[in-house]
């Protein structure tokens, strides 16, 4: 196979293969062991991205390593995470996989010309057993480094899975926040449930305090009566024992008899008018009880 001579860009020469893997026009070439990067390496010490060889401002090329354990090398020496800079004949490894080797060329003219004699002459004394095994070995890393025109079967199962992931967490994110606006309502009812609390509290101390006065005088009124009812008991006696004197004395006691019977009217009154009012804190002391029950 004969070297072109017209490729333009770096390159990478892949030293186990004597393979040519061309960087074309883009300024920033992934390699890891997704189809999707520019250089696939199927292999399970390499991560998906494993490192990125780009251009920076000032002309010079940059690898940096993006694999999970920073396992990309550059002549036998890990690539810091700030990144590496390269030149020609730098050999960029990975890991402890031997099987790929790749020298870095800003082009193809600064290629050594020993490499590419390597690249253009084909070895005929090669067994056939070999040339079959390498053969099978460079179809499926030429393969992984072109491009795929369409989706696997499995591309598209892992897509409809993201997609359905998304449309959960776009779901799951809507109860979230009818959650919380349940949660705010939540809150709010219980701050009116609590001011509710407190007024219900002073009410019920007010009316505490009302039950107590209605108590105070209700007690007051009781004895009140019982003393008109003592002095209106007196009183009878009193005008008992007067009318029995004036029966033995004769019409001289009939004046007396007439202011007995004037105070007793008057204290009937008196013991009708406390009755009334006793009745009435009766009435309003029921009422409270009710009330604090409530």
């Amino acid at each position: 196979m004969l070297l072109s001579l017209t490729t333009m860009g770096p390159v990478l020469f892949d030293k186990n293969d004597n393979k040519l893997i061309e960087f074309g026009d883009t300024t920033e070439f992934i390699v890891g062991r997704s189809i999707d990067h520019h250089l696939c390496i199927p292999d399970s010490t390499i991560s998906r991205k494993q490192c990125i060889i780009k251009k920076v401002p000032e002309g010079e090329w940059l690898v940096k390593d993006t694999s999970s354990f920073q396992t990309t090398l550059v002549n036998g020496v890990n690539v810091p995470t700030s990144g590496l800079y390269i030149k020609c004949g730098d050999i960029i490894t990975f890991g402890t996989l031997r099987s790929w080797q790749l020298e870095f060329y800003l082009s193809v003219e600064d290629m050594p010309p020993t490499l590419k004699r390597r690249r253009t002459v084909v070895d005929n004394d090669v067994e056939p057993s070999s040339q079959e095994s390498r053969s099978s070995r460079q179809t499926e890393r030429s393969e992984c480094s072109q491009p795929k025109k369409s989706k696997t079967q499995k591309e598209v199962n892992f897509r409809e899975k993201y997609e359905a992931v998304l449309s959960e967490k776009a779901q799951l994110a809507g109860s979230v926040e009818e959650l919380k606006e349940k949660v705010k309502e939540l809150e709010e009812a219980k701050d009116r449930a609590d001011d509710i609390l407190v007024s219900s509290h002073l009410d019920r101390k007010h009316l505490q305090t009302d039950y107590e006065d209605c108590c105070t005088e209700v007690d007051r009124l009781v004895k009140e009566r019982q003393a008109l009812l003592e002095e209106l008991r007196e009183n009878i006696q009193k005008r008992e024992a007067a009318e029995a004197l004036a029966n033995a004395c004769g019409s001289s006691s009939q004046a007396s008899s007439s202011e007995i019977e004037s105070s007793l009217i008057l204290k009937t009154v008196e013991v009708s008018e406390l009755k009334d009012e006793l009745e009435e804190a009766k009435a309003n002391w029921q009422k409270l009880k009710k009330l604090l029950r409530v």
